[in-house]
């Protein structure tokens, strides 16, 4: 199974990133109207720091990589953490596809995420998001 069948699930509401400047919203860290990337970058650090099960009206909402919390890190928690990013982000953001997931661990309980985005026609692009307890 390739990536596009995996990925090509919903449909895409973002033609291009001009279009992504139409979704506005309030910054999570004070009143400052936020849009485009930003407004990209914090729609995915919710749906990734939220756990399914926490949202009454959504209760699917979120991801698992709160599981990961005291695992081993090895290869297999690696393949789980990918699997559930990309997992997470293609079932709750449609602007976006995701074409590459990679980590690095900064220092411990640290996470950092570089993801490979595309949205619709336009070139991909590498958001780098901070993921902790």
């Amino acid at each position: 199974m390739t990536d596009a069948t995996l990925i090509d699930i919903l449909p895409r509401r973002a033609p291009n990133l001009a279009s992504l400047k139409r979704w506005r919203g309030l910054g999570r860290n004070g009143a400052s109207a936020i849009d485009g990337i930003d407004h990209l970058r914090q729609s995915i650090i919710d749906i990734l720091t939220t756990y399914p099960g926490e949202r009454i009206m959504r209760p699917e909402y979120g991801s698992r990589i709160r599981d990961l919390i005291d695992r081993p890190v090895n290869a297999q928690w690696l393949a789980d953490l990918y699997f559930n990013v990309a997992q997470a982000i293609t079932r709750w953001e449609p602007r976006v596809r995701v074409l590459r997931v990679a980590a690095a661990m900064p220092s411990s309980g640290h996470v950092t995420l570089d993801l490979t985005l595309r949205l619709g026609s336009e070139d991909p692009q590498t958001l780098s998001i901070e993921v902790s307890p």
